[in-house]
């Protein structure tokens, strides 16, 4: 718990880029950004379109130090929160 652990190996993590060149989004929640610190880009394979990536956080904790920020020019992230009452 708290640190960051590979799922799966090489194969499986291939076939997950294949699949994110063949969608339109990828999300996470940010307790998996805040361990995992992903940049959730497609790698290794063609897209016609930048993929945009999605951070579900309705608490706002996703840090302007994540690396996921640093990749805006591999495609749009977007952030929904919850709204203030």
């Amino acid at each position: 718990p708290g640190a960051r652990t590979a799922l799966s190996g090489p194969d499986a993590a291939r076939h997950a880029q294949r699949v994110r060149a063949e969608v339109a989004a990828v999300g996470i929640g940010s307790g998996t950004l805040l361990v995992d610190d992903p940049v959730l880009t497609a790698r290794d394979v063609w897209r016609a379109r930048p993929l945009t990536r999605v951070i579900f956080d309705r608490r706002l904790r996703t840090p302007p130090t994540a690396r996921i920020c640093d990749t805006l020019a591999a495609g749009p992230c977007a952030v929904p929160s919850r709204t203030a009452r």
